[in-house]
């Protein structure tokens, strides 16, 4: 029977060489953490075009956002930053479907570093 990690809010697994030593703060290319995406489709139903600093990641905007639970279909309602790009203006549009690319849905509902892909027609 697979146990599914994801489904309690795991980011991915860490794949490594069977000799590699952990060490703590140190990556290593002997260890690789693999995580999975996911595509959604959203409906933006409000938020703040004002763009705000994301560390080193860049840019977000805060969204309060609808979408289907990937694995039971659910309608999850959150208010969550959202990475846009740097190089492209953003414009809110309240009501209207947007993809979103993340990495990952934890038990809450929020997103994994979700990152804004497009306006959908």
């Amino acid at each position: 029977m697979a146990f599914d990690f994801l489904t309690l809010g795991g980011e991915g697994i860490v794949l490594k060489e069977p000799t590699s030593i952990y060490r703590s703060g140190i990556r290593s290319p002997a260890w690789l953490k693999v995580k999975p995406k996911i595509t959604l489709e959203i409906v933006v139903t409000g938020g703040s075009p004002a763009p705000v600093e994301w560390g080193d990641w860049g840019l977000a905007v805060m969204l309060e956002i609808a979408y289907n639970h990937p694995r039971d279909g659910k309608v999850i309602q959150i208010r969550q930053a959202v990475r846009i790009r740097r190089d492209e203006p953003f414009t809110l549009r309240q009501r209207e479907r947007a993809e979103l690319v993340c990495w990952g849905v934890m038990p809450s509902g929020m997103l994994r570093h979700p990152l804004f892909v497009r306006w959908l027609a």
